[in-house]
Formats: structure tokens, sequence, C-alpha cells
């Protein structure tokens, strides 16, 4: 059984691992009149594996993305140093969403033996016309809420997550933001987000949540509230995982 002392310098490593993981996360582009952006990134008390990643890649195009690495620790938290490398790097290559995928899902089954995997979203997006391309592997699939406040699904078809197979089917899914719509990425941290009863915060409370946010004009003003909502529902439970969120709305 470990030391209180070496209990101690453990909870100092994960802390530093968490606070180097935390620097590691990329900058969020400016907002322009065609295209803003807003993203949230609540870390849990030890280092985890969420990833987000915001990149102009040409003329009028962005590179979204969005992962979860399988649990917690050193060990999520390597890997997702690692993510984050391959995807700045194949985005500064310009490679459409699907290469990506499948260039990272090669390197990650090279790269470890570790029985770890993520789950990641890759997104393409014009910024004037509101054209998406994307791929799901195994992420929860992104939701466009309407100016209006309508809700949807974006269009998908998810594949494997990361690390699992060393070759991996490529499904890019074409869908369209209208001016005004808002894409909304998140992960699990969320969803499983939990109140004392056990209840988990789930989709339906989310979606219930974004009702709001096609109202909203203020795009960070959304992604506080929705975070809100979380707080409220875990009623002071501490978080257990990470919480990612990403928004990025067509038009002002």
């Amino acid at each position: 059984m470990a030391s209180d002392s070496q209990t101690a310098h453990f909870s100092r490593e994960l802390e530093a691992i968490a606070k180097i993981q935390r620097l590691l996360l990329p900058p969020v582009p400016a907002d322009t009149e065609a295209i803003s952006f807003a993203v949230r990134y609540l870390p849990s008390a030890v280092a985890g594996g969420d990833y987000y990643g915001i990149r102009k890649t040409r003329q009028d195009h962005f590179a979204l993305v969005i992962a979860d690495v399988a649990g917690h620790g050193a060990v999520a938290a390597v890997v997702m140093a690692m993510f984050r490398a391959w995807t700045g790097a194949f985005q500064l290559g310009w490679l459409p969403a699907d290469k990506i995928a499948s260039a990272i899902n090669t390197l990650w089954t090279e790269t470890t033996t570790l029985p770890i995997f993520a789950t990641a979203a890759f997104f393409e997006v014009n910024e004037l016309t509101g054209k998406i391309r994307s791929i799901h592997c195994g992420h929860p699939p992104g939701l466009i809420v309407s100016a209006s406040g309508a809700i949807r699904e974006i269009r998908h078809q998810s594949v494997l997550p990361l690390g699992i197979e060393p070759t991996m089917e490529t499904t890019i899914v074409e869908d369209t933001l209208s001016p005004g719509d808002t894409l909304v990425l998140y992960t699990d941290g969320i969803t499983e987000a939990r109140n004392p009863a056990g209840d988990l915060f789930g989709v339906d409370r989310l979606i219930e949540a974004l009702r709001q946010v096609g109202q909203t004009r203020n795009l960070h003003s959304a992604a506080d509230s929705l975070l809100e909502h979380v707080t409220r529902f875990s009623a002071g439970l501490p978080q257990s995982d990470d919480q990612c969120l990403v928004l990025a709305r067509i038009g002002r």
C-alpha cells in the first residue's frame, strides 16, 4: 500500500501533467463577420484526455476536431498530447477530414500497443457557404441549432473509434449550416455528468438547454449558459470527467 507521502507525490505529478496538458490546447481563432467560435474546457481533478482544435486551413475554410481519449491520468494525457501534435501537423498540410482521421488512426496503432482508444469527430467548415464535411469516429454526433431554436443532429455515419483497428473505414458526410445556425460539439463529460440521485444529464437535457442558444446573440454567453445548466444539475457533486464544448456559428 502506498504511503501518504507517495500518494501526495503522485497527486502532485498528476496535477503537473494536467497543467501541461491544458497548456497544449490550441488558441481559438478570432471571430470574423462570417464565422464565430466559443470554446469551454473544464478539466476534472486529474489529467484527462479531452481535446479540441480549430484551425484555418485555407481561404474560407476551417478545420475543427473534438476528441475524448478513454480513461484518465498520465496515459490519457500523453496520448492526448500525441493527438494534438498529429492533428496540428495534418491540418497544416490541408488534408481533408477523412484523410486526417485515417492517418492519425494509423499512427496511433503503430505507436502504441496500449489498450487505449479515442472517440473523435473531424470537420471541414466553409465559412462563406456553411458547407460541412465531417467524419465521426465513435464520437457523439454534433448538433445544429437554427436561429429559430430548432435542433437536429448533424448528418453523420459513425465509424470505429481511433486506435482499435490498424485500418479504418473513412466515411465523409456532408451537411450545411445556414446563416445564424450554430454547430455544437461536446464530449461525454457533459452528457454523463450525474446529479446526487445518480441520474445522467443526458442528451435530452442538453437539447433542452440548447433551445436557448439560437436566441442568444453572444456565442460566449450561450456557452456559459449551457455549462451552467450542467453545474446546476450536478448540484455540487465533484466533476468526474473532463467537459469540453465547442460552438461554431455561421454569420453573426
